[in-house]
């Protein structure tokens, strides 16, 4: 038996999505229908004014639209997101929005307790609406600021749920995990959807005389819909043309390594320093790749992913055995390399092999870089690489050309780096043999 919370996660990540769509279809039906008690047509209600229009209405579709881009060009998105600057972009942009949204909101909630007028033909539902969509919005600002680089966490996490509810199997191993904050923005989109035909509410939020004018108010919402249409169908090609690398550039170059090494997660969710693994970067000119000793004073121990541990636990529990050893098929090629068993004992008859990594970061042969002496100044990692703790496979973010470290080094010696005062050379021969 799982435990209690297993339980609860999955009737909220399981179940309930599809009854809030059953029970949104049966009522939407039965509203076009005119199939009694939904056959009365909404009563008019006062204007809502322009500025709450404005900032309401195309909030929400504004946030809406990023979702689904998000669910529709997750890697072109993560490849947006291999600029930091863009990076930055997309998330201030989303939380302004979001913000503006919320702001929004509050004025047609006002509004609504004011004027007897606007709550003209508003029932429980209706208020009921208003709430959902004030706590989801006010989740999702909590979300963004608690827990940044959405955009970057979200195709790994969030995404393969979402797909498997649309394959009609759902998983919620990626889900769980995820803290309470987030779960809560999930289940809240079902609770959403549950509520939304029940209301009188159900019209276009940023239209007025949508009864008076059926027809004009039809072609700008197809206008509407066919803009937003265009401007995410051109989204993947704006991110290929920022990104185009310059001839002789390497910008953009993503090797397969013989591992996949997710920085995501080791770099990302569980927070470990880059230095660990490339501990020579503090002393000496090169930062090393860490040898497959250092993988193993983890993975000794973790040697597939804790959800396929815990359910093959919960497995062997209730058929009365031992659990098995699970090896994911990533780890086992870092096993081979060492000549290990199963048992993760040396095995005579194998032999150890190195792993041969991909170097992606490559410099001509005429220039040198001392990765001490940028380290030991303060200059982080992702100056240069990016941010690197969202990439699943390491990626060149930066040019990497002359003019773009000479100007690094110009902006150091006016500001510094991390507060501190740095004097980095821009003479030829620092870098040139």
């Amino acid at each position: 038996m799982g435990s209690p919370q297993d339980a609860v996660d999955h009737v909220l990540f399981g179940l309930l999505p599809y009854l809030a769509t059953i029970v949104c279809v049966v009522v939407f039906a039965a509203h076009r229908y005119r199939v009694p008690p939904f056959g009365a047509p909404p009563q008019h209600t006062e204007p809502q004014p322009y500025g709450e229009r404005l900032l309401f209405g195309y909030g929400v579709l504004i946030i809406l639209g990023g979702h689904l881009a998000a669910f529709l060009i997750p890697d072109q998105i993560r490849l947006w997101n291999n600029d930091l600057l863009r990076l930055y972009i997309l998330e201030v942009s989303g939380l302004v929005f979001a913000l503006l949204t919320l702001a929004g909101l509050l004025l047609t909630m006002g509004r609504c307790l004011r004027s007897a007028e606007a709550r003209q033909g508003m029932g429980f539902a209706d208020w009921l609406l208003y709430v959902v969509l004030l706590l989801q919005v006010g989740g999702g600002i909590g979300v963004a600021i608690l827990y940044p680089w959405g955009m970057s966490w979200y195709p790994t996490s969030v995404l393969p749920y979402v797909r498997s509810l649309l394959r009609l199997e759902p998983d919620i191993g990626t889900i769980s995990p995820l803290p309470h904050l987030v779960k809560l923005h999930v289940v809240g989109a079902s609770v959403l959807l549950f509520v939304l035909p029940f209301t009188r509410v159900v019209r276009p939020l940023i239209i007025r005389s949508w009864e008076e004018e059926p027809r004009r108010t039809l072609s700008r919402l197809t206008t509407n819909v066919l803009l937003i249409g265009l401007v995410f169908s051109l989204l993947p090609l704006v991110s290929l043309l920022w990104g185009a690398p310059l001839p002789g550039s390497q910008r953009g170059y993503e090797p397969a390594q013989p591992i996949a090494f997710s920085h995501r997660l080791h770099a990302g969710e569980l927070q470990m320093s880059c230095l660990y693994c490339h501990g020579d970067a503090e002393k000496g000119p090169h930062a090393s790749i860490a040898s497959a000793g250092v993988c193993m004073n983890c993975h000794r121990f973790v040697s597939a992913p804790i959800r396929d541990v815990r359910a093959e636990a919960e497995l062997a529990k209730e058929e009365n055995r031992k659990p098995r050893t699970l090896i994911s098929p990533e780890l086992r090629k870092l096993y081979a390399a060492l000549g290990l068993n199963d048992q993760l004992q040396a095995d005579p008859n194998e032999l150890t092999t190195p792993i041969r990594w991909v170097n992606v970061h490559n410099l001509p042969s005429f220039t040198r870089f001392d990765h001490r002496a940028h380290v030991n100044a303060g200059v982080e990692c992702q100056r240069c690489h990016g941010p690197v703790e969202t990439m699943e496979r390491v990626r060149q973010v930066e040019d990497l050309s002359m003019g773009w470290c000479v100007q690094c080094h110009r902006t150091a010696n006016e500001e510094g780096i991390a507060g501190r005062e740095v004097h980095p050379s821009n003479d030829c021969a620092t870098c040139h043999h």
